[in-house]
């Protein structure tokens, strides 16, 4: 005849209880319970102890202005020079940083030269080409609002009017003579409105 098991549930949480739970509770609730009384879980404190442990000796107890290793400045001597020596690094820094700035703004802010028209590619050009960058914003200026330039701009190396080109739409204005700045090609679209050097 075949044994039949009893089940039984935790009256607290309601789970089934295993075998090695102890009744009426399981185990979880057990344990979490304050009012049951384990012999076994409780800790045994023993207010003699000394802090001795077979392998550490007690360490003896230090007065209240006794040095103290997470403390190492007790007048705080340290801590003034630790403060003094990080503002004259502060000021340091900020001296370095502004010679620094000094040499960097100043030789442009000094220097003679006056810069050219914005323009892409070469960037080293001389006046020439700087005055025929300036004709060639004008132009485009004009052609883009619709107006007719004035006949008298030329390019001020060759004494040549400017040559206009259309495809597709854009107006390219080119150099008559880039040769006569020392470049291959120096013209400007309609479409961009900024002149290329190259």
């Amino acid at each position: 005849m075949e044994e039949q098991h009893h089940i039984t549930y935790c009256e607290r949480c309601g789970v089934e209880l295993l075998p090695a739970d102890p009744e009426p509770l399981c185990a979880m609730c057990f344990v979490s319970d304050t009012n049951i009384v384990a012999p076994s879980l409780l800790l045994v404190t023993d207010a003699s102890w000394s802090g001795t442990t077979p392998s550490r000796p007690a360490t003896p107890m230090r007065s209240r202005n006794a040095f103290h290793a997470w403390r190492p400045d007790p007048d705080g001597s340290l801590a003034k020079k630790r403060r003094t020596r990080s503002r004259r690094l502060t000021i340091a820094f900020a001296l370095v940083s502004v010679v620094a700035l000094l040499f960097a703004v100043v030789p442009a802010a000094i220097s003679s030269t006056e810069p050219g028209p914005v323009h892409i590619g070469v960037q080293q050009v001389d006046a020439g080409t700087n005055a025929c960058l300036a004709n060639l914003y004008i132009l485009v200026a004009d052609k883009v609002a619709g107006r007719a330039s004035p006949t008298d701009i030329v390019c001020p190396a060759s004494g040549k009017p400017y040559v206009y080109t259309q495809y597709q739409g854009v107006t390219t204005i080119a150099c008559p003579d880039a040769a006569a700045h020392n470049q291959l090609r120096i013209y400007v679209r309609s479409d961009t409105r900024v002149p290329i050097v190259n």
